[in-house]
């Protein structure tokens, strides 16, 4: 197996460089790929719009401590049930609590979770789907009616 050379993408032709037929380098290859990838997913503009909202509640969430300008537990009580101003965006809820800053904190913990349940369900996954197809007849049957 031949392995081919590392080099930067040229800044004149891009586009050509990207989208060669046969990639000269490994570097061309890969960001070819990747280019190729972002031209499919461009032309699914609810694809595009759903992962700009996903990043950008990543983004919020963690940044969240450098954000927000409130403690998200730290009741007020003399601006409960505030409506939205420029000291409370969102407004504040019965005790007093900033909104957008326990919404923030909350996609903090909501992303923890997130994390979590990927980390201990996608080995899981994996061990079924691979007794499954081993076993095949009854036993892939079985498991994938349990899995559905």
């Amino acid at each position: 197996m031949t392995s081919l050379p590392v080099t930067s993408p040229p800044r004149a032709g891009s586009r050509a460089w990207l989208l060669a037929d046969t990639p000269l380098t490994r570097t061309q290859a890969v960001w070819g790929r990747r280019y190729r990838i972002w031209l499919g997913l461009r032309k699914n503009p609810l694809a595009v719009t759903g992962l700009f909202t996903v990043l950008i509640v990543l983004l919020l969430s963690i940044f969240a401590p450098w954000l927000t300008p409130y403690d998200p537990g730290a009741q007020d009580l003399a601006h409960r049930l505030a409506k939205p101003s420029s000291l409370h965006w969102l407004g504040t809820d019965e005790l007093g609590r900033d909104t957008l800053s326990r919404i923030l904190y909350g996609g903090r913990i909501t992303l923890g979770m997130v994390i979590i349940v990927v980390a201990i369900v996608a080995p899981l996954s994996l061990l079924i789907g691979c007794v499954a197809g081993y076993a095949g007849g009854w036993v892939d049957r079985l498991l994938m009616r349990v899995t559905d």
